[in-house]
């Protein structure tokens, strides 16, 4: 298992990486493909087959994050009125739905409009530290061990592994802001530790999605991993505080670190 995820790891890795150095039209098109992914992944959790009410939350998520770079505006008039048609639809349609279509479009859009808007800079560093704090979590958890985080929605993980979680996001950030040249690297560094603490509650609300839907994974499409959404919850979670955080302040990890 650990080795088809690291394999599955390497693979992905280099992909994601290179979409978002090359920026628009590549990441947004792989923004748009991981989500018409977790679009199947979710009506296949919800209701067991990908009918019109998946294809209906595919073809609306990809057109809004294709659109947000251009027009943010009208990207998200698009998802938060297809929400509301696809919940008020009795055949197909209902609360399910229209959760998965935000559960999935707002988090992808705000990944494009972080892209298109502030560069690559504060979008590797928001990449970087959920997977510190994946990678961390992982590694503390399973070396110390201890009380349970949440027994009753995830068992395996610790209260342990949470504080690894943070303080391996909390180094990986300040390590970035000191590439960067950035005076205020512990102020990036704090902050990291709150995106650490977001994406940690993301791959809880994951967990707890799945056990309401009584299934294991997501789906089976990355080897080791399961589904996307196994892959990608604390990015889900992570990504609209970031970039509500970059539009309130006019600017992202650079400004943050000045």
């Amino acid at each position: 298992m650990l080795g088809r995820r690291l394999l599955s790891a390497l693979v992905m890795l280099p992909v994601v990486v290179a979409a978002m150095g090359w920026g628009s039209p590549f990441f947004d098109v792989l923004a748009a493909l991981f989500a018409g992914v977790m679009a199947w992944e979710w009506e296949t959790m919800a209701r067991g087959r990908f009918g019109r009410a998946g294809i209906f939350i595919a073809l609306v998520g990809m057109g809004a994050i294709l659109l947000v770079a251009h027009h943010p505006v009208a990207a998200v008039l698009a998802v938060g009125g297809g929400a509301a048609v696809v919940g008020g639809l009795k055949k197909g349609g209902g609360l399910r739905p229209a959760i998965g279509l935000l559960y999935i479009a707002w988090p992808c859009t705000a990944l494009v409009w972080l892209r298109a808007v502030h560069g690559w800079e504060t979008m590797l560093w928001l990449f970087l530290v959920v997977w510190a704090t994946d990678t961390g979590a992982y590694g503390v958890g399973r070396w110390l061990g201890g009380p349970r985080l949440a027994p009753t929605i995830s068992p395996g993980k610790t209260w342990s592994g949470a504080v690894g979680g943070l303080v391996a996001a909390m180094g990986t950030g300040g390590m970035m802001a000191g590439v960067l040249d950035l005076p205020g690297w512990w102020i990036v560094a704090l902050i990291s530790v709150g995106v650490s603490g977001v994406a940690q509650s993301g791959d809880l609300i994951e967990s707890k999605i799945k056990r309401h839907f009584g299934v294991k994974d997501s789906g089976w499409i990355i080897p080791g991993h399961g589904g996307v959404f196994d892959r990608v919850d604390g990015i889900l979670a992570a990504a609209p505080v970031v970039a509500g955080a970059v539009l309130i302040s006019g600017g992202g990890i650079r400004l943050w670190g000045s």
